[in-house]
C-alpha cells in the first residue's frame, strides 16, 4: 500500500501519495503550474525553470517538477515571489524567440503563447538582436523552425526514452545551444511524429500539414487506428466549409490501456491517402470491355441479377468472397450474412496465408492478455515478428518491460533492428522453421522428462537450440509472439502446433500478431469458412469459382500468389468494392463499387486483445462512395432478403455481440514434417507502409521509406553461390523468362538459404518459385 502525505497548495489541504513531485500533486488536485520541459511520460530535467514555486520555509523558489512532496509542505503557486520568478524565466525564454506567431503552425495551440499571456509581461528589457538557428532537414514528416526552439529537450528525451533511438541531441552550450541530429540525417523512428505534439513551441511541426490550416477552424472526431491490430485511439481534425471537407491532420487521443499518449507515424500521416486523387467516386460497370460510370439505382439491380444468375446456373458453391483484414466489423458481418443466405460458405480474410489446417485450434483474437499487461512479462520470445515496424505501440509495451528488467529473444530468418536490447538472436533458414521448433520441443521434453507427443526424433540438435531451450524453460512469465513470417509460411499450421505444444509444457502465453486493423473482428464476425463445405482463401483459387466478391482487396498488394489470383479473377465475374482506382482493378473487375474509408463512416474495429472500439465519420463520403456495410445491405435488400434492415452501424454491432463464439479445439501435433520444394527460399517482405490501400496512397509516408528497406537482402554464402562479390549494388532477379533489375545488400543478419525480397519486387514472381540471382555485368 502506498503511503500518503498531507500537504497544502495555495492553502488548500491535499492528501497525495508520498514520493511524487509537487507538479504531479498539483495536477492531480486540478491546480495549474506552468511548465515547458516537464512531461508526465518523460524523465525530469528541470531545465526550463518555468515551474518555479514558493515553498514556505525555503529561501528560494523551487522547480515543482523536481521537488518531491513532504508531509506538511506548504506550496504557493500564486504568491508574488512565485510570479516574479515565473515572469523572469518567461522573459529570458523570449529573448531569442522570433515574433512570427501569425505564420507559425503552432499558433492557437502554442504553450509558449498561452504561458507568456498568463505568466509573462508585456515589456521586455532585452534590446539586442535575436540569434538565428539554421533549420534541420528531418525528413518528409517533421518540419523544423529551430530559431523558435527553447531547448526544453522534450524531443531529445522522447527519442532516448520512448522511441529508443538517440536521433536528436543538444549541441554546444549556453547561448549557443541547439537541438539537432549532428550527422544531418532524417528521423528514422516509427514514432517520430510524436515530437510534433511534445514540442511546446513551433520548432517541430508536421510537414504534410504545414501552412494548411489553423487549429480553431477544425472539428475534432474521436477515431481508431485503421492499420494495425493495436487499435490506437486518435482524433481526426477535419475542416468543413463551403470549399472543402477534408481531413487536415491526425493527433493522438490519450488512452492509458492501449496507446498512452503516443501515435505511430503510420497512423498519424496516413490521412493523406483519404483525399488521394485516385479515389473512386462513382459505381462503374464494364460493358463490352469498356467502363461506364453509372448510378447506384442502376448498378444494384444489375449486380443482384448477376449473383442470382450465377446461383441458378452454377450453384452458390461457385461463388467466393474475400475481405481485407482492415475492413470493419459491420462489413465482415453483413458480407458473411449475405453470402450464407445465398448458400455460399466460401469466405475468408486471411489473404496472405497458405496453410489453414489448424484453424479450429486458433484463438478468436491475437493477444491472450490486455495490451497494457504485455509489459509485465519477464521474457518475450519474438518468432518471425517485427513489432517495432508492424505494431509500434505494442513494441513500446515490450520495450517498457525490458526497461524494467525483462529479456527478449528473437527467432527469425532476418535480424531486425529493435529499439531495445536483445538477449539472444537466432537465425533460422526459412525452409527449416518447422524442423527448428520440432528440435526445441524434443529437447524440452528430454529436459522435463515427459512423454514425447511429437513422434519425430531429430538426428542432430545444435548447441544453439539447447541454449535457447534452457533459456525459455527457466523463466516463468514468458510470452511467445508469432509474427507474419510464421503465419504466411507454407508450413504455418505445423509450426504453430509445435510452438503451442511448447507453450503448454512451459505453462506460458502465446500471441498471434495478425495483419490488418481488424483480423480479430473478422473471426468474431464469422468471415471464415466455418462449415466442411466452405473453402478457405487458398482453396477458392486452387479451384477457381465463377463469381468473386472482393471487399476492399487489391490482390496485387494484399494477397499471396498475386499473379495467379489476378489471372483467375480475369477469367471470372468479379464484383469489387474498393476505394481507389487502378489499371489492375479495371483489368480483372466487372463491377466496381466505391466505398468509404473509416474517416467517412461510422463503424467499429476489434483489436488484438478482443476489445471492440467504435468510431464516427469525420468528413462526408468522397463523391458517391458509400460505407461498405451500406453497400452490402443495399445489395441484400435488392435481392429481397430478410434481416438487413439496419439504420446505423450500432445496430449491426449489437447483433454481432449476441453471437456465441465457437469453441477452440485441443492442440494436435503433425505426424511428419514435409520438406519445402527448394533449398533456397525467399521471404515476401511486406513493408509496414504498404499493408493496406490507404497507407499506400499516403504520399509523405511513401516518401519516407528508406532505400535500405527497398533492397533485396541475402548473406555472403548465397552471394558467393551466385558469383556476386560486391557488398551492395544492382543485380537481376530471374525466374523462367522473367528478369527484374533490383538493388541488393549482402547482409550477414540474414539466415542461410534465405533471401528477403521486398514487396515491390516479390509481387512479380510466383510465391516460393526458385528465383536465381545474376550480376548486372554477368
Amino acid at each position: 500500500m502506498v503511503n500518503k502525505v498531507n500537504i497544502f497548495i495555495d492553502n488548500k489541504p491535499i492528501t497525495c501519495d508520498a514520493g511524487i513531485t509537487v507538479i504531479k500533486a498539483a495536477d492531480d488536485a486540478g491546480i495549474y503550474i506552468p511548465r515547458f520541459c516537464y512531461h508526465e511520460k518523460l524523465s525530469v530535467v528541470a531545465n526550463c525553470r518555468m515551474c518555479l514555486v514558493e515553498v514556505v520555509g525555503v529561501p528560494k523558489t523551487l522547480p515543482a517538477c523536481a521537488t518531491y512532496v513532504t508531509d506538511g509542505m506548504r506550496v504557493l503557486t500564486r504568491s508574488s515571489k512565485t510570479l516574479e520568478s515565473q515572469k523572469a524565466v518567461m522573459e529570458f525564454l523570449l529573448i531569442n524567440h522570433p515574433l512570427d506567431c501569425p505564420i507559425c503552425d503552432q499558433g492557437g495551440e502554442c504553450e509558449l503563447q498561452d504561458i507568456s499571456m498568463g505568466f509573462g509581461t508585456d515589456i521586455s528589457q532585452y534590446t539586442k538582436g535575436k540569434r538565428v538557428v539554421d533549420d534541420e532537414d528531418l525528413g518528409p514528416l517533421v518540419a523544423t523552425d529551430m530559431t523558435r526552439c527553447i531547448q526544453c529537450t522534450r524531443c531529445v528525451r522522447f527519442g532516448t526514452e520512448i522511441a529508443g533511438i538517440e536521433e536528436l541531441g543538444t549541441l554546444n552550450r549556453g547561448g549557443l545551444m541547439e537541438i539537432g541530429t549532428y550527422l544531418k540525417k532524417g528521423l528514422k523512428s516509427e514514432l517520430s511524429g510524436n515530437v510534433i505534439d511534445l514540442c511546446p513551441v513551433g520548432a517541430l511541426t508536421s510537414k504534410p500539414y504545414r501552412f494548411n490550416g489553423r487549429s480553431w477552424g477544425f472539428k475534432q472526431y474521436a477515431s481508431v487506428s485503421f492499420h494495425d491490430g493495436v487499435g490506437s485511439n486518435l482524433f481526426l481534425h477535419s475542416i468543413h466549409n463551403g470549399l472543402q471537407h477534408n481531413i487536415m491532420r491526425v493527433v493522438p487521443k490519450s488512452n492509458e490501456s492501449i496507446n498512452e499518449n503516443w501515435l505511430s507515424d503510420r497512423d498519424r500521416f496516413s490521412y493523406e491517402g483519404v483525399m488521394d486523387k485516385q479515389r473512386l467516386t462513382h459505381p462503374m460497370i464494364k460493358t463490352n470491355g469498356e467502363w461506364k460510370q453509372t448510378s447506384w439505382e442502376s448498378v444494384l439491380p444489375y449486380l443482384a441479377d448477376c449473383i442470382t444468375q450465377t446461383v441458378q446456373n452454377y450453384q452458390a458453391k461457385n461463388i467466393a468472397s474475400i475481405a481485407h483484414p482492415s475492413s470493419t466489423n459491420e462489413e465482415f458481418w453483413l458480407l458473411q450474412q449475405l453470402m450464407r443466405k445465398i448458400g455460399c460458405d466460401n469466405l475468408d480474410h486471411r489473404l496472405r496465408q497458405e496453410d489453414f489446417s489448424d484453424t479450429d485450434q486458433m484463438p478468436h483474437h491475437g493477444l491472450p492478455v490486455k495490451i497494457n499487461e504485455i509489459e509485465h512479462f519477464s521474457t518475450f520470445v519474438l518468432i518471425g515478428a517485427n513489432p517495432r515496424n508492424h505494431q509500434p505501440l505494442l513494441n513500446h509495451r515490450i520495450k517498457k518491460g525490458i526497461h524494467h528488467g525483462a529479456q527478449c529473444i528473437q527467432v527469425n530468418s532476418s535480424i531486425n533492428e529493435p529499439n531495445f536490447p536483445i538477449a539472444q538472436n537466432i537465425l533460422v533458414p526459412y525452409s527449416q522453421w518447422a524442423d527448428f521448433f520440432s528440435k526445441v520441443l524434443y529437447t524440452l521434453c528430454e529436459m522435463k522428462k515427459i512423454t514425447h507427443r511429437l513422434k519425430i526424433k531429430p538426428k542432430e540438435i545444435s548447441k544453439e537450440i539447447t541454449e535457447f531451450t534452457k533459456t525459455i524453460a527457466k523463466h516463468k512469465k514468458t510470452i511467445f509472439l508469432l509474427g507474419p513470417i510464421i503465419n504466411e509460411h507454407p508450413h504455418a499450421s505445423i509450426i504453430r502446433q509445435i510452438i503451442r505444444e511448447i507453450t503448454l509444457i512451459l505453462e506460458c502465453e502465446i500471441a498471434y500478431l495478425t495483419e490488418g486493423a481488424n483480423a480479430s473482428g473478422a473471426v468474431l464476425a464469422g468471415m471464415l469458412p466455418n462449415t466442411p463445405n466452405g473453402m478457405n482463401f487458398k482453396q477458392m483459387f486452387d479451384t477457381p469459382r465463377k463469381l468473386y466478391w472482393l471487399q476492399n482487396v487489391e490482390p496485387l498488394h494484399d494477397c499471396a500468389h498475386p499473379d495467379k489470383i489476378i489471372d483467375i479473377l480475369t477469367k471470372a465475374f468479379v464484383i469489387s468494392c474498393n476505394r481507389y482506382d487502378s489499371p489492375e482493378l479495371r483489368a480483372y473487375s466487372d463491377i466496381i463499387l466505391p466505398i468509404c474509408t473509416p474517416a467517412e463512416m461510422g463503424g467499429s474495429f476489434t483489436n488484438l486483445e478482443g476489445k471492440i472500439q467504435r468510431f464516427n465519420a469525420a468528413i462526408k463520403p468522397i463523391g458517391e462512395s458509400k460505407a461498405g456495410w451500406k453497400v452490402i445491405a443495399a445489395v441484400a435488400k435488392t435481392m429481397v432478403m430478410d434481416g438487413f434492415q439496419y439504420t446505423n452501424s450500432q445496430d449491426i454491432q449489437n447483433e454481432i455481440e449476441t453471437v456465441e463464439t465457437p469453441s477452440i479445439s485441443e492442440n494436435t501435433l503433425p505426424k511428419k514434417i514435409p520438406q519445402l520444394p527448394h533449398p533456397i527460399m525467399w521471404v515476401h517482405d511486406v513493408h509496414e507502409l504498404k499493408v493496406d490501400d490507404i497507407v499506400r496512397h499516403a504520399n509523405a509516408l511513401q516518401t519516407s521509406i528508406s532505400t535500405e528497406r527497398q533492397a533485396v537482402r541475402f548473406n555472403k554464402e548465397i552471394a558467393e553461390s551466385f558469383k556476386i562479390f560486391d557488398e551492395s549494388g544492382l543485380l537481376y532477379l530471374t525466374f523462367g523468362k522473367k528478369s527484374i533489375k533490383v538493388p541488393y545488400i549482402i547482409d550477414e543478419n540474414t539466415a542461410n538459404d534465405t533471401m528477403i525480397i521486398p514487396d515491390t519486387y516479390a509481387i512479380h514472381f510466383p510465391r516460393h518459385c526458385p528465383i536465381k540471382l545474376r550480376a548486372v555485368d554477368a
